[in-house]
């Protein structure tokens, strides 16, 4: 039988769990998910502690004795589903602080978490990957032709296929606009830009339903592979300056930033339907076992010899 010490403890302790659950949603919920980088408790924090108070909660139900303390338990068991209701609602919120609203992808936020951790499991065990960036070419003309409207379908269809050709390891975000990205996780450049070339042609073939109508897009990428030294300022300023090489060299095609240079990886496939197509005699050749790629393998090996010197 709990002595009446006990139970006043475990009053008191029931009172602390029931303030401290509160203070949980009140420091997170609804707009506290915004605050992260102010200082405020990481989501994974608020609910690990979510869920520990839930154990605590259920230890001392265990412990109660029948039927003194019937009333104290009762109390404990309404804790314990409010605290489950509240972990819920916490990774509720946690989903949609890290989702973009309009494609479903990770949004800009997750983008950069995820981008600090595996930079960090790059240099602890040379985890390596590659960061594909994908922007919409010519978007802006969409938008004034089409209007928002489409230009938002025209997103969220190409988040669809990003989603669709991603495996379970990579991560597609919408990084803000018309740009995303994907960090791919891969050891090999040369896979990375089969993956890219394919991403290239699968968004030049597939015509983007807008309204009563559709349109066809094309996309310029930018690679880059983690290296030795890198931060993840590093590695997205090498995609960067890959992906606006592709701007410049007329869009619709990919460059990879070998850490010192960029240069065309990928032969960009035109859609027949398409209206920025450039080969009215028909598409271009298929990319051939040629100097760019023979390049690229060098790279590939070049970075894993880095890895294995450190």
């Amino acid at each position: 039988m709990a002595s009446t010490s006990t139970i006043i403890w475990f009053g008191i302790l029931f009172g602390v769990l029931q303030l401290a659950a509160g203070m949980l949603l009140g420091r997170y919920l609804p707009w506290g998910a915004a605050r992260k980088r102010d200082g405020s408790l990481e989501a994974d924090q608020l609910l690990r502690m979510t869920r520990r108070l839930h154990e605590l909660v259920a230890g001392l139900s265990g412990q109660l004795e029948q039927p003194q303390t019937r009333e104290l338990q009762d109390q404990l068991l309404l804790a314990q589903e409010q605290l489950d209701e509240q972990a819920r609602q916490i990774q509720s919120s946690v989903n949609l602080a890290l989702t973009d609203s309009l494609t479903g992808l990770a949004n800009r936020r997750a983008f950069d978490d995820e981008l600090v951790r595996r930079i960090t499991e790059w240099h602890r065990r040379h985890a390596a990957f590659c960061l594909l960036m994908i922007d919409v070419d010519h978007f802006k003309a969409l938008n004034d032709r089409y209007g928002h409207v489409s230009g938002d379908q025209v997103l969220r269809g190409l988040g669809e296929l990003l989603a669709g050709r991603s495996r379970p390891d990579d991560l597609p975000a919408r990084l803000g606009g018309e740009e995303f990205a994907v960090l791919l996780a891969t050891s090999s450049v040369a896979q990375a830009g089969r993956i890219a070339l394919e991403i290239l042609a699968a968004v030049a073939g597939r015509p983007f339903p807008i309204e009563d109508a559709t349109v066809h897009v094309t996309v310029s990428l930018g690679l880059a592979m983690a290296q030795p030294g890198d931060g993840p300022l590093t590695l997205l300023r090498r995609a960067d300056d890959a992906l606006y090489a592709s701007k410049r060299a007329g869009r619709h095609c990919g460059h990879f930033h070998n850490g010192e240079a960029c240069e065309p990886i990928l032969a960009a496939p035109t859609s027949a339907d398409g209206p920025d197509a450039q080969h009215p005699h028909g598409s271009p050749n298929p990319p051939t076992a040629s100097d760019a790629e023979l390049r690229v393998l060098v790279d590939d090996l070049r970075t894993r010899l880095a890895a294995l010197a450190n």
